[in-house]
């Protein structure tokens, strides 16, 4: 048995010898042949078959939410609110808006709120009470909302616990409010095809003690630009996209503000993919920034309102792919005076608001065709 093994295991040294010269020989000539190979032209691009392309995530964004207003008694109710628009809202992977008030039956108000200016309508109280407005804004489509505006603290703590509680039982998500301002200051994230878009949502118009703090319930606050950027640089760290909404500006008016310009610029820098404003109540201009979007105000949305300025609208259906902007399409949106929004494409009500935005974003040099942003002014800038 001993012999066997020695006869069928070493190799005699010659014969080792020629094994190793013909194997040097065999690897010497394969890359010759390898290195003067023809390349076909494409080669070089050719991505694995395993490499996808981002994937492709559709966002609706729009302006103020108050489906009660105080100054009125005969509120519609939220299906028929949002009846026109449902399917255009429904279409978008996530859909996000500012709601305006608390969800309450409180029947204390704030105490921070000056009573004369209120009782001369120069400021506003609010809450809707109905029971069903948080499923409401699910089944219109709605994914999240911000919290973060001067009337979510106006039925004080409670009126914003109720509201938290009734968006998670009505299944929509909530940002830019909370019991502590770590809370407050945190960003929401949505998965949605395996890409995390996060949300954050700050007010720069607080009333006093509306502000979250270390041991009070309240708004996130960007009166303080280094608490506003930090919440970005946080969020940033968590999420493949970053959307950031502010309440900010002058009600009232077409014209952005240097604060916006500040804030909204600050904030793109910091990480944000996209800033999308509101409070004036009007439609303002939009910026592309660093080739990201900024929208100084989206106006109101479902807002009752009898001022023609003031009903002008839209939704904004921007597309990305990765973390760059495809496509920004304005489908434009006229509210009626009960505070119901309709789509307006294709109308001459349409185009006149089309016309209008325009007219607002020429200081910008934002160029349009038609309801769309040109696609090439929104390529992402290189970071």
């Amino acid at each position: 048995m001993a012999d066997w093994k020695q006869s069928h295991d070493v190799c005699p040294v010659p014969i080792r010898r020629g094994l190793w010269t013909l194997l040097v020989l065999s690897l010497s000539l394969l890359m010759h042949l390898s290195a003067h190979a023809p390349v076909r032209a494409d080669q070089s691009d050719k991505l694995p078959d395993s490499v996808e392309s981002p994937a492709e995530i559709t966002l609706a964004l729009v302006g103020d939410l108050l489906p009660e207003a105080s100054w009125r008694t005969d509120h519609l109710p939220i299906r028929e609110l949002y009846a026109e628009v449902r399917d255009q809202l429904r279409h978008a992977d996530i859909t996000f808006g500012n709601l305006e008030e608390p969800l309450t039956t409180s029947e204390e108000p704030t105490e921070n709120k000056n009573p004369e200016s209120v009782r001369a309508g120069r400021d506003f109280v609010l809450k809707a009470s109905a029971p069903d407005v948080a499923a409401g804004l699910r089944e219109a489509g709605f994914t999240i909302v911000s919290l973060a505006n001067n009337h979510m603290m106006d039925y004080r703590e409670q009126g914003l616990l109720d509201t938290l509680g009734a968006l998670r039982q009505g299944g929509v998500l909530a940002v830019g409010a909370g019991r502590r301002r770590e809370e407050a200051h945190r960003a929401a994230v949505v998965e949605v095809k395996g890409v995390r878009v996060a949300f954050l949502a700050f007010s720069d118009v607080v009333p006093s003690n509306y502000e979250a703090a270390a041991e009070r319930a309240g708004v996130a606050s960007s009166k303080e630009t280094v608490d506003l950027i930090a919440a970005i640089k946080e969020a940033r760290g968590q999420a493949d996209l970053l959307v950031l909404s502010l309440h900010w500006g002058t009600q009232a008016t077409h014209t952005a503000t240097e604060r916006q310009h500040e804030l909204g610029r600050l904030a793109i820098e910091a990480g944000c993919d996209l800033v999308f404003g509101g409070h004036p109540h009007y439609l303002q201009g939009i910026e592309l920034y660093q080739g990201k979007p900024i929208f100084y105000s989206a106006g109101n949305f479902q807002f009752p309102t009898r001022n023609p300025e003031a009903q002008e609208s839209f939704i904004a259906m921007v597309v990305f792919r990765g973390r760059g902007v495809e496509k920004i399409d304005l489908v434009p949106v006229l509210i009626s005076p009960q505070g119901q929004p309709r789509i307006v494409r294709g109308s001459s009500e349409g185009n006149r608001i089309l016309e209008h935005v325009r007219d607002y974003s020429r200081v910008y040099g934002t160029r349009f065709v038609g309801g769309m942003i040109e696609r090439k002014a929104a390529l992402p800038a290189t970071r």
